[in-house]
């Protein structure tokens, strides 16, 4: 993963998103669509500045193209933790194997519409605890022409 995060600032991408970010801020506060997240604590790994600085731009990414399952992951993970996951979010992600949206508050039918049509790389899902997600939903899935595992524990 710290490879990753190399690679992003050798693209330059984090280093824009830190000299954006005082911009960001200030475009925050003139539009209520603008997502900030901010982990708590003291000094952060550079895993963890690569997650807060793209989960406080998710509007700067057209895609997640290229990052590793494990970093996409995490920054959905901490949208989720602080209740910024959106649905639209979905559309960054275009080739993850293994995704897991455990427990995620919202996850509904419509996000395995998504998942479905989309994440064609995808072998394991697990939507554990995604009480919002039925037969449809799950019915949903049956073309990911990669899927191996399947993961329902306390979902419908």
């Amino acid at each position: 993963m710290g490879s990753s995060c190399s690679a992003l600032l050798k693209r330059g991408a984090v280093g824009e998103l830190h000299q954006q970010q005082g911009e960001a801020e200030e475009d925050a506060s003139k539009d209520d669509e603008e997502e900030k997240v901010v982990l708590e604590g003291g000094g952060l790994t550079l895993l963890e500045f690569c997650v807060v600085s793209i989960c406080s731009n998710m509007s700067r990414f057209a895609s997640f193209e290229g990052l590793p399952d494990e970093l996409v992951q995490q920054i959905f993970d901490t949208l989720a933790s602080k209740n910024k996951l959106r649905l639209h979010h979905l559309g960054l992600v275009t080739s993850v194997a293994d995704f897991s949206v455990v427990s995620y508050p919202g996850v509904s039918d419509e996000w395995m519409r998504i998942i479905g049509s989309n994440f064609h790389s995808l072998t394991r899902l697990d939507i554990s605890g995604c009480v919002e997600v039925t037969d449809a939903g799950v019915e949903a899935l049956r073309d990911l022409p990669c899927i191996s595992t399947l993961r329902l524990d306390k979902c419908l």
